[in-house]
């Protein structure tokens, strides 16, 4: 498949009435999203995942604002074109239930690319209500590098608090973010 392809396209259908199927069956209530191309149409996807009674998660990549030139304006600007691109029929309402935005790159603790990262989350936050008519809960992912978790793995060079605290990778994270729960 080309970087080109949209995994949820019209060209995939076949790959989505056999997995999602499969999917439901084994239990799950809903389908994460790998970033799309805001310019396709997934109505075929998306109606796969209502016949299977399945919810989506759709993802908006991060990747060009944290680790590019992108700015916050611009991560501001394109999560809002994002949205307004996601299909708000009543068809799809409860369909499309939750967004969130993918975990790359790997942050290092304190670095300024995780500064970064939480400055553009609390922004995208605050932008997904007014920008389309979907009621979407904004899903915050768990981005803990699990090679820095690893004492065996070559990339594992823990802080000094870590080399005691196992759990001090998951607390960092945790602190930044918990300053993005706002009230509802």
């Amino acid at each position: 498949m080309s970087s080109t392809t949209d995994p949820y396209g019209e060209n995939m259908k076949s790959y989505h009435k056999r997995d999602l199927k499969i999917i439901s069956q084994l239990g799950a209530n809903m389908v994460k999203l790998r970033p799309w191309q805001y310019s396709t149409k997934h109505d075929t996807f998306l109606d796969d995942c209502n016949n299977n009674n399945l919810r989506v998660m759709v993802t908006f990549s991060l990747y060009a604002y944290i680790a590019g030139s992108q700015g916050t304006g611009q991560a501001r600007s394109d999560f809002r074109e994002f949205l307004k691109t996601l299909p708000a029929d009543e068809k799809y309402s409860k369909t499309i239930t939750a967004v969130t935005v993918d975990r790359w790159p790997l942050l290092k603790d304190g670095s300024i690319e995780m500064s970064k990262y939480f400055s553009v989350l609390r922004i995208l936050k605050s932008s997904v209500k007014g920008y389309t008519n979907l009621t979407l809960k904004f899903v915050i992912p768990l981005n803990l590098d699990p090679d820095r978790l690893d004492e065996k793995h070559e990339n594992y060079h823990p802080s000094e608090s870590a080399k005691t605290d196992k759990l001090e990778p998951l607390r960092v994270w945790l602190s930044n973010v918990k300053d993005l729960k706002q009230p509802e």
